[in-house]
Formats: structure tokens, C-alpha cells, sequence
């Protein structure tokens, strides 16, 4: 999809985008409501607050831009992140950053979060593109293979039959494509 797509598909949900949409680091998980309390009032992401937003953001080394008003409409609530975007959904988060954020760190933090509005998680998919200056990444994004262990660990129980952990690309000096997904 182009730009232009973007920008019209996203205009008649109430939203402009005068950018082209670039990831780099990119999460978005959903979420199931534990059935018990499906018809409890207030059982979502939206309601997290921005000061629980910004503590679980500060984890990923990322912050709300604060002089910039969140745009929401009945949907989902959008937050503009230095260097990043953040959209929240009843029952998904997505959250793209780039640079030398640490995304995955956030990720105990979020399932906690969630579980206080009887959330858990149903699928994962984590994604990025070769790093620009892949020598000024932290743990656990130095590698590939440590961000795959550290979604394993907290994600791996989703099942194993639907995981995917996967390196696109084979041209030596080109851009790569890391995704795992698990749903």
C-alpha cells in the first residue's frame, strides 16, 4: 500500500498521515478477554491511563510526546512517541519504534498490565528490518536470536505449531526482514 493509500484509508477513519509510514521495530499484540469478565465494563487497553502508559513506554527507553494531543476516535486512541507511534485498541496494542529503542523490555510489563483488566495475550507478532547501526543496539535487540529467545520465554506457550521465527532476505549487504509471530 502507498502512501497515498495510507493517507485516504486512514482520512476516513478521522485520521490524516502526511508521512509515509516506515517501521523498524514493530510489536502488536492482541488480546482475549477471560470470559468470566467479558461483560465487565471498562475491561480493555484503552483504559490504561497515559501515567501507566508513559511507566510502561519508559521500559522500551521511548515517551509520549506530551505537547501533541492523543488523537482517539471510537476505535482506538493514537500516541505520538519520539521516534515512535503507539495505538491502543479495546483489545490490541501495536507499537512502533526505531532507533535504539528497547521494545522487547516492555513486554513483562505489558502482560501485567493487561492481565489487571482480565486480558491475556493471544498472539504476538514482533517484526524489523536490518538495524542502520546495528552495533548501537542494547539487549535484547543485538541479535536476532537473543529478541527470539526473550519472545519464547514470555510467548512461547501460545503454541508451538503456530510460531513462526523467520529471516527474509539472502543477499549480503542488503535489508532483512526479522519477524516472529506466534498466534
Amino acid at each position: 500500500m502507498d502512501s497515498n493509500a495510507v493517507q485516504s484509508s486512514n482520512a476516513q477513519r478521522g485520521f490524516r498521515v502526511q508521512a509515509p509510514l516506515v517501521l523498524k521495530k514493530y510489536l502488536m499484540s492482541p488480546f482475549n478477554q477471560l470470559r468470566v469478565f467479558a461483560e465487565q465494563e471498562g475491561s480493555c487497553l484503552r483504559k490504561l491511563d497515559k501515567a501507566v502508559l508513559g511507566k510502561l513506554l519508559g521500559h522500551a527507553k521511548c515517551n509520549i510526546v506530551e505537547d501533541v494531543e492523543t488523537m482517539s476516535n471510537e476505535i482506538v486512541d493514537c500516541y505520538l512517541l519520539f521516534e515512535s507511534n503507539m495505538f491502543i485498541f479495546p483489545c490490541k496494542i501495536i507499537i512502533k519504534t526505531c532507533g535504539t529503542t528497547t521494545l522487547l523490555k516492555l513486554v513483562p510489563y505489558l502482560i501485567d498490565d493487561a492481565k489487571k483488566f482480565s486480558l491475556v495475550v493471544k498472539g504476538v507478532t514482533y517484526t524489523h528490518e536490518s538495524f542502520m547501526f546495528p552495533n548501537m543496539q542494547v539487549e535484547p535487540h543485538m541479535s536476532f536470536h537473543d529478541e527470539t529467545r526473550v519472545l519464547d520465554h514470555y510467548f512461547g506457550e501460545l503454541g508451538s505449531a503456530s510460531k513462526h521465527s523467520l529471516v527474509l532476505g539472502n543477499c549480503p549487504g542488503k535489508q532483512f526482514v526479522y519477524l516472529w509471530q506466534c498466534k
